[in-house]
């Protein structure tokens, strides 16, 4: 019997012999079609079928087009970017635990722990996002009372109890990214302050959390247009700034274990670079050239020491984050001049 067997053996009995429980909506998807991202499409689309028959059926409408509800088209667009994301970061999840692995200084026991830990979803906090759904019909009065026919009405309910419910489903998936992200970082890692590539994918899964926050502003934005109210400004403060944040709090503390590492590595090369110029000093002149190029060396690598990130990052994905904060702040001062000049 191998190590890993062995190791496996003395895992905790949920972690070998349950499987892997992932959020129900997510597994539903996975199987309904060959394809999870053509699942998500076909909610939506199925949604959309529906409410053209009925409108068809109900008003008698020969161009379903002219007939349609803004709200109705809002709704959809909404349950289509809500489910999208929600796949985006399970995926991510997935994706994560599987790049972080050269970092991590675990056997295979532990990281299989560690895996079933990070990605596992318990009954309970399945329900929970689930139930939150019945929020929906609390937007009631503001979404179907436009409608004048009782089964539109009716279908309105649905539709509303459908954007909250994957709402909720994507807010679940967002709290446990986070979580995973942060668990991610108190694991043993191989920390190397010259070559942080392989903790890179832990700031790659942060972009994909700060991703729904300005993903609803830009549709609140295309939807509603943009008007410069009190309300208006601290919601789309309060969602841009939590995706701002939810890209830097979870790395936090990965930034002060590369401080730490980056601060012994200074204080080592300095110490050499302190003993090396005092050897120069007490050198004899045929010893002088040999010194003075080790101790030119050793001011080239304290250099290099000092230069090292501390963060897990660079400047090309902290220009992706800039980009998904500023394009809905940018769609909506171009609708905000556009309305003006009308």
């Amino acid at each position: 019997m191998t190590d890993t067997s062995l190791e496996l053996e003395q895992l905790p009995i949920p972690a070998v012999h349950s499987a892997l429980r992932r959020p129900a909506l997510y597994t539903w998807l996975s199987r309904l079609t060959p394809s999870i991202w053509l699942s998500g499409l076909l909610v939506p689309v199925v949604y959309f079928c529906i409410y053209a028959v009925l409108l068809m059926s109900r008003t008698g409408a020969s161009n379903v087009l002219q007939a349609l509800d803004p709200t109705a088209v809002s709704g959809m667009s909404m349950v289509t970017v809500e489910i999208l994301l929600f796949i985006l970061i399970e995926r991510g999840a997935e994706k994560l635990l599987r790049h972080i692995r050269p970092a991590l200084l675990l056997d295979e026991g532990g990281y299989t722990r560690l895996r079933w830990r990070c990605l596992n979803v318990s009954r309970r906090w399945d329900w929970t996002t689930l139930l939150m759904a019945a929020l929906g019909p609390l937007g009631y009065n503001s979404y179907a009372v436009a409608a004048s026919d009782p089964i539109l009405r009716v279908y309105y309910l649905g539709g509303i109890t459908l954007v909250a419910l994957w709402l909720w489903q994507l807010i679940g998936a967002m709290a446990r990214s986070i979580w995973i992200n942060n668990h991610l970082q108190h694991q043993p890692l191989a920390i190397d302050i010259f070559d942080s590539d392989d903790l890179v994918p832990l700031a790659k899964f942060g972009l994909l959390i700060s991703l729904p926050g300005p993903t609803i502003v830009t549709l609140m934005t295309l939807f509603w247009g943009f008007v410069p109210t009190g309300m208006t400004l601290f919601i789309y403060g309060v969602l841009l700034g939590t995706s701002a944040l939810g890209f830097f709090l979870p790395l936090r503390g990965l930034h002060h274990r590369m401080v730490r590492a980056k601060a012994r590595e200074l204080e080592a090369v300095q110490t050499r670079v302190r003993q090396a110029y005092e050897r120069l000093n007490q050198s004899a002149p045929h010893e002088e050239a040999g010194r003075a190029q080790t101790l030119a060396y050793l001011l080239a690598a304290e250099a290099r020491v000092q230069a090292a990130a501390t963060w897990p990052f660079d400047m090309g994905i902290l220009g992706q984050l800039a980009a998904t904060l500023l394009i809905p702040l940018a769609i909506a001062c171009l609708q905000f001049w556009l309305s003006r000049l009308g």
